[in-house]
C-alpha cells in the first residue's frame, strides 16, 4: 500500500494536562509515559450527548493509540498531554 492511499486523520489538536477537549476524535494518541485521564466518554458528539463514560483511567504506556468515536476527553493535571485526531 503507497504512503498517498492509506487512510488518514485529516485533523489534530494537542489537549495539555489540566484540560478538557470535547468533538468527534476518531482515535486519541497517548504522548507521553504518565498521561492519566480523568474521564473518556466513548461515541459520538450529538445533541443531546450521549456516551459511555469511563473515569479516572490509569495511565497508559507513551506511544499507545485509543481508537474512537470519543465525544469527550479529559487528562489529568501533572499528567502528559495527548493528540486527539478527526477526520473532519
Amino acid at each position: 500500500m503507497s504512503v498517498n492511499s492509506r487512510p488518514f486523520a485529516k485533523n489534530a489538536i494537542f489537549v495539555d494536562p489540566g484540560t478538557s477537549a470535547t468533538g468527534s476524535f476518531s482515535k486519541v494518541f497517548v504522548s507521553g509515559s504518565n498521561t492519566v485521564f480523568e474521564r473518556i466518554e466513548y461515541g459520538t458528539l450529538t445533541d443531546p450527548h450521549t456516551s459511555s463514560h469511563s473515569s479516572k483511567i490509569a495511565s497508559f504506556p507513551a506511544g499507545t493509540y485509543l481508537i474512537g468515536p470519543i465525544s469527550a476527553l479529559a487528562i489529568e493535571a501533572g499528567s502528559a498531554g495527548v493528540i486527539a485526531y478527526t477526520d473532519k
